[in-house]
């Protein structure tokens, strides 16, 4: 009973500890929401409760995540990312510490492995945006063409050389027996072109460049 008639006694209006603790009536509910000082009951605070509390509040450095951010130049979202990383703790009575929340930040400006995964990761992105570069320039100045415009003048040109081996012994003699020597031997000719063909298909399906395969067929 006289626990609760102390606490009765010391109850000021929100409006009074406002004026004695040289604070908004904004702020003090602010404080109370995060637990900093006791619950605001019909508008009534318990007065030395609250100004312990405060007292122990600032004594320990603790500020909103607005003003932490402020403090080190980063916005109050920042802050809580930080929160989320493990860099910087939450205070029990609301807040963070500023100083603990400063060396937290030193801490992630610093972390080695941090910096390492961001550096590899925009080396790689500024190779990839290079290669892209260096490719649509080369398609440009016709160093570089598509591989169906490629395959395309390849048919075209081996369709020319097929109808004139095809063409060839009729047009080198009229002796029959020697026009079909030149048949057998233009023959051979489109086999082995054939072969080759079939053997570039299978390394271009293989992943494996043109000069492989002619390493390989010298080999």
């Amino acid at each position: 009973m006289g626990s609760e008639m102390s606490d009765k006694e010391t109850l000021v209006p929100i409006e009074a500890a406002s004026t004695i603790l040289a604070s908004s009536e904004e702020e003090l509910t602010r404080l109370a929401r995060r637990g900093v000082i006791p619950k605001i009951v019909k508008g009534q605070v318990p007065l030395i409760r609250t100004v312990t509390r405060i007292i122990k509040h600032l004594r320990a450095g603790n500020v909103t995540l607005e003003e932490a951010g402020a403090a080190m130049g980063i916005t109050a979202p920042w802050v809580l990312h930080l929160i989320s990383e493990g860099y910087i703790e939450r205070h029990p009575l609301g807040g963070v510490s500023l100083i603990q929340a400063q060396a937290g930040y030193i801490r992630w400006l610093k972390d080695e492995d941090r910096r390492s995964s961001k550096s590899a990761a925009e080396s790689g992105l500024k190779a990839a945006r290079q290669r892209e570069v260096e490719v649509r320039t080369a398609e440009r100045e016709r160093r570089l063409i598509d591989v169906t415009e490629h395959s395309d003048i390849v048919d075209e040109l081996c369709g020319l050389f097929i109808s004139g081996l095809a063409s060839l012994p009729a047009r080198v003699s009229r002796d029959v027996s020697f026009r079909r020597k030149v048949e057998s031997e233009c023959d051979a000719i489109r086999n082995d072109i054939a072969a080759r063909a079939a053997e570039r298909s299978r390394d271009v399906a293989a992943g494996r460049t043109t000069a492989n395969g002619d390493a390989e067929n010298d080999t």
